[in-house]
Parts: C-alpha cells; sequence; structure tokens
C-alpha cells in the first residue's frame, strides 16, 4: 500500500491536513503503523501528534511516553516531557559520550541563537504570539438559540450576539443573510476566530407569516329584487391578495345570501398558506317587486235603437262611464274568478253588448283591484 492510501486511511479517520502531515511525517522518517497509531488519533491536535512522533523517532517507546500520553496534557508540557525521557534513554542507550555529543550541540545552538540576536528575538516575539494565539480564551455566546421573525422582514444579526471576545487578532464572522421571503426555519451560524483556532454558535431562524390576507370589493352595498336577481358571490369580488402566497382571488368565498331577510351582511373570507384569514363584508338588501300596474278598463255604451226610429238600428261607444244607460232587461258578469282574464272578459262583454245593447262596465272591489266585466242590458 502506497503512502496516499494510508493517508487516506487515517483521513478516514477524521484527522484534518496539518494531523495528516504528521501522519506523512512518521511514515517518511521511518516508523511503522503500530507507533503511527500511538499518535495519529483525532483527540491530539497535531503539534502534540509532533512531540510524540518525535518521541517515537528519536527512540522511546509507547510505554515510555504513557506519561504524557494524554490529549489534556498541552503540547509545550510534552515537549519538557519527551526531552526528559530523551536524555535518560540517551544515558541508559548511547552511553555517556553519546550524551555529552548532544548537549555539545545543544551549546551550539544556543550560540547560533545568541549570534543571529535580531533574529532570535524576532522568533521569540512571534512564538510568545504562538502561545498567545493557541491558548486565547474565545468567548461567543448568543442571546438565544432560536428565534422567529415576521416575513419579509430585516434580519439584523449582530442583535443576537450577547457576548464575543474583543481583540485586534480575533475576527467575528456573522452569518450570511437569511431569506425573510422564505418561509420555514434557516440556520445562521456564527463563527469567532483568530490565526490557530476558531469557536462557532448557531442560530435557527424560524421565518413566520402573521399577516392576514386582504379582500377588496367592488362595493360595499348591493340592492337585488328578491324573485327576480340572484346574488353572484363572484361579481363583488375584485381580488385578493397576500403578502407571502399572492394572488388568493381564485380561494375567496362567500356566505350564502338568504332571499327571505330584507337586509343581511355577506363576509367574505380567505385563508394564505400559513392559516392566517381574512375577512370583507358586503351589504346586501332585498325589495319586492314593484306591483304590475293594472290598465283602467273602458266602459263601453251601445245603444239600441228606438222603435220610434226610422232605418236600420244604429250604435254609438263613448269611452265615459258617467253616460245615461239605457233602462234594459238585466245584466251578466265575466268574473276573473270563473277564469275570464281581462282581456277576455272584455271581449266577451262586448260581443253580447252588440247583441243586446247596454254597457260594459269593469268591476271593482273598491281598493283599485278590478274583478272583471258586468254587462248591463
Amino acid at each position: 500500500m502506497n503512502i496516499a492510501d494510508i493517508l487516506e486511511n487515517w483521513r478516514n479517520k477524521d484527522l484534518d491536513d496539518d494531523q495528516l502531515n504528521e501522519v506523512r511525517l512518521g511514515l517518511q522518517h521511518g516508523l511503522n503503523a503500530g507507533q503511527i497509531n500511538v499518535y495519529a488519533k483525532p483527540d491530539y491536535d497535531w503539534m502534540q501528534m509532533s512531540e510524540i512522533r518525535q518521541g517515537l523517532e528519536h527512540g522511546l517507546t509507547e510505554k515510555q511516553m504513557k506519561v504524557f500520553l494524554d490529549p489534556s496534557i498541552g503540547y509545550d508540557a510534552m515537549r519538557i516531557n519527551r526531552m526528559q525521557l530523551e536524555d535518560v534513554n540517551a544515558v541508559n542507550e548511547h552511553a555517556v559520550s553519546d550524551l555529552h555529543r548532544k548537549r555539545i550541540k545543544n551549546v551550539l545552538l544556543i550560540v547560533i541563537l545568541m549570534s543571529v540576536g535580531i533574529a532570535g528575538t524576532w522568533a521569540a516575539f512571534h512564538f510568545n504570539d504562538y502561545l498567545h494565539e493557541r491558548f486565547q480564551t474565545l468567548n461567543l455566546e448568543l442571546t438565544t438559540d432560536s428565534v422567529d421573525i415576521d416575513y419579509g422582514s430585516d434580519f439584523n444579526p449582530d442583535s443576537y450576539i450577547k457576548n464575543a471576545t474583543k481583540a485586534d487578532n480575533v475576527d467575528l464572522i456573522l452569518p450570511d443573510n437569511i431569506d425573510t421571503k422564505k418561509l420555514g426555519k434557516q440556520t445562521a451560524k456564527y463563527v469567532i476566530r483568530n490565526k490557530l483556532k476558531e469557536k462557532d454558535a448557531e442560530l435557527t431562524v424560524n421565518v413566520v407569516d402573521n399577516d392576514t390576507p386582504q379582500i377588496y370589493l367592488s362595493t360595499s352595498t348591493v340592492n337585488l329584487t328578491r324573485g327576480q336577481d340572484t346574488f353572484s358571490c363572484r361579481a363583488y369580488l375584485d381580488h385578493a391578495t397576500d403578502n407571502a402566497d399572492g394572488d388568493l382571488t381564485d380561494q375567496a368565498t362567500c356566505t350564502a345570501a338568504d332571499e327571505s331577510l330584507d337586509t343581511q351582511t355577506i363576509t367574505y373570507s380567505v385563508k394564505d398558506s400559513s392559516g392566517n384569514e381574512g375577512t370583507a363584508e358586503l351589504t346586501l338588501n332585498y325589495a319586492d317587486p314593484e306591483p304590475v300596474a293594472t290598465p283602467t278598463p273602458e266602459t263601453i255604451i251601445i245603444y239600441q235603437q228606438s222603435p220610434s226610429s226610422s232605418g236600420s238600428s244604429a250604435a254609438g261607444s263613448t269611452t265615459s262611464s258617467t253616460q245615461q244607460v239605457p233602462s234594459g232587461h238585466g245584466s251578466k258578469t265575466y268574473l276573473f274568478a270563473d277564469g275570464y282574464t281581462m282581456d277576455s272578459a272584455y271581449s266577451a262583454c262586448v260581443a253580447d253588448m252588440n247583441t243586446h245593447g247596454g254597457s260594459c262596465t269593469p268591476i271593482s272591489d273598491g281598493n283599485g283591484i278590478y274583478t272583471g266585466y258586468r254587462l248591463d242590458y
């Protein structure tokens, strides 16, 4: 198995790139899989892994290093323990001469560092920065872990920060803007970090719609004639709209009309996808139809020829009911109650009058309602 395959196996153990680099260095420096397994664990950061790797490369065993094989021990404490164990190991395994040579090297290293002067100071300065950032406490606390906001409103991420570390070397990264035109839950992620580490917090943002739909009518009052006009719900609905769902005209309904009532309120209603209901009211008035005007019937009079008159009989007619009616022999009625209509009663009366003479007079009940015709002859 090549190095790439081996590294991929460790990557599957949740090691990041810096930790995988320590695995790569161990392989390149001749450590076997068993030795690498001692430190290739996600609980160690890459600097702790580096101290353990160097100890193994310098001949220490897992048993010897057990005193500092603990993720809770910082890398600097690991380094002190490692160097002490290496010194002891050097005495036991390589004799005093080897230890002497190693110490000479350390002395030479000190001399070199002292000789560079400014370079040493610069390195120390940045090492102090490293230590500061490595052990710096990063605080990030939100006012809540979940919040409801209205549909279409502004999302201000700063307003939900309760506490956050403020320092020149610390960056606070606010979450991307929340789409408040999208109903439902979204996650806003906050991150605070320095050059070496970071901390995050999440806020669940639930976009809700509390606004009721609006219904617009073309009129507020409708007057209809009972028995003739039919009420139509759609006829007076202009449109219905909602801030989130848009046009809801086709979903609007109204209460039924009751023709027996003179005045009533028709309620239009519609609901949006969030269950908010909007309403509008229409006043509906019913009136009875106007009575059909009954035409005033004519009074027809035909005079018969008197016995002393010569020639053929003469007939005359007038529309006045105040004309003198010749004495006759009786009367005959043509009543609507007997099946006559205004026209048929009139025609029958005139036909008989042409035969017998006399007058056709409309019959009234005294209240302006006609009930038929009467022939007087």
